[in-house]
């Protein structure tokens, strides 16, 4: 089974304490190939960097590290063709129809702890873990 993890798995694996996290680890971890966009990347630099206030050096050695166990996906035309055509219809933030749509381009399984994508395609990790 091939998976796509969504930057808020990557952040709790990385950044966070609790049920989350591990639930977060367990999918990093898992047997599965697992893939994220460019995109995701370039957001939980952001994500870690602003947000949870870690050192910029800190956050690139850790994207070093992350992005060896990942197969790190970069969206192209045709995604986001068909991710706009998908906003059209359930009017998701941009961000979201392209990794839905690389997801699936990818015949990955989204695994998110967002509740509109899991509403729109997405897995929770709960459910994955099933």
């Amino acid at each position: 089974m091939k998976v796509f993890v969504d930057t808020n798995i990557l952040v709790a694996a990385l950044a966070e304490k609790g049920d989350r996290s591990e639930q977060a680890r367990r999918i990093l971890e898992h047997e599965s190939q697992v893939y994220t966009s460019l995109l995701n990347i370039m957001e939980l630099r952001t994500v870690l960097t602003k947000k949870k206030g870690i050192e910029q050096d800190e956050v690139e050695d850790t994207i070093r590290e992350v992005v060896e166990n990942l197969e790190i996906i970069i969206p192209d035309s045709s995604d986001f063709i068909e991710s706009n055509k998908m906003q059209i219809e359930n009017l998701l933030y941009p961000q979201d129809c392209i990794i839905l749509q690389v997801a699936d381009s990818q015949d990955c399984e989204l695994i998110t702890f967002d509740k509109e994508l899991i509403e729109n395609k997405g897995r929770s990790p709960e459910e994955f873990s099933k």
